[in-house]
């Protein structure tokens, strides 16, 4: 049960997971490979603009349907930083899987740089997502048989272009050079999210999911992670989109959006003030497992 996405496996049941995406997208490269299909980078001095359009999702429960989004349209500009807040239910964790190519909408489309991402087919939008997107979750999602350096190489392994030497620096950039051979249940809550954000740079993506990245953290670890991935962002110029019940957390970033019953309700400009490793980010707010 602790692998499931929550929202869709309280509401149908679907036993899917983050780890069984990847584990596909290992078989989509695979065929890829034998059918010799080229992939086009896209230059890396032109980071993707993202933009949704009238995005609508509902999940069924029982005889009912449960509207989760309702024709919601949002664009980022590269390398800003954007936090979608609002209460439970309210529609924040179904975009962004949605914008990163995880969820597919009922209607309504995903652009990426003007192209559609999912008019694209299976195969095309796992290349995007390992390509052009880095996942950070709430409860990790570590394999707990591999290391921290193996979980650290999972994309590049997917896209067939492990490099370890890469692994490994990003491992010290985010303060475990000295826990690449451990596994998973040998690290701290801390540790183990810093190892997957980590993961998540691993192929250099242009754009970073994170999804309540902080929300199973103490205060005083939350600010230290949340301080670090805001300082690797703003160093690589990268697109940053955040889910979190935070408000204080949330003005970190360049805008904040908040929704409410599957629509935006409210959009404003944060401070989006850089955060260098080490920093603290004000703790006034608790984490969501700390609140009543």
């Amino acid at each position: 049960m602790l692998f499931k996405y929550q929202p869709i496996a309280m509401a149908t049941s679907i036993k899917w997971t983050p780890l069984t995406r990847w584990t596909n997208e290992r078989h989509f490269y695979s065929r890829l490979q034998d059918q010799r299909i080229q992939e086009k980078p896209m230059p890396p001095d032109h980071p993707p603009t993202l933009k949704a359009e009238d995005l609508y999702r509902s999940f069924a429960v029982g005889k009912n349907s449960i509207e989760v989004l309702r024709g919601v349209s949002i664009e980022v500009s590269p390398g800003e930083k954007v936090f979608l807040c609002g209460p439970s239910g309210a529609g924040k964790t179904t975009l962004l899987y949605t914008l990163a190519g995880l969820e597919e909408p009922e209607s309504g489309e995903v652009f990426i740089d003007g192209k559609p991402l999912y008019r694209s087919s299976r195969s095309q939008r796992a290349i995007i997502r390992n390509r052009f997107m880095g996942y950070v979750f709430q409860n990790y999602f570590l394999l707990p048989d591999l290391t921290a350096l193996e979980n650290v190489l999972l994309p590049s392994m997917i896209r067939g272009q492990a490099a370890r030497s890469r692994g490994l620096e990003l491992l010290k950039k985010v303060g475990l050079a000295d826990r690449s051979d451990h596994l998973p249940a040998e690290m701290s809550g801390g540790e183990q999210q810093r190892t997957a954000i980590a993961r998540a740079l691993m192929n250099d993506p242009p754009i970073v999911f994170a999804d309540e990245p902080t929300g199973n953290l103490d205060s005083k670890t939350r600010n230290e992670v949340m301080g670090m991935l805001l300082s690797i962002v703003d160093e690589s110029a990268k697109t940053l989109i955040v889910v979190t019940h935070d408000r204080k957390l949330a003005t970190m970033g360049d805008r904040c959006i908040s929704l409410a019953d599957g629509c935006i309700s409210s959009e404003e400009k944060t401070s989006g003030s850089v955060v260098k490793l080490g920093d603290k980010i004000p703790s006034d707010t608790p984490t969501p497992h700390q609140q009543s």
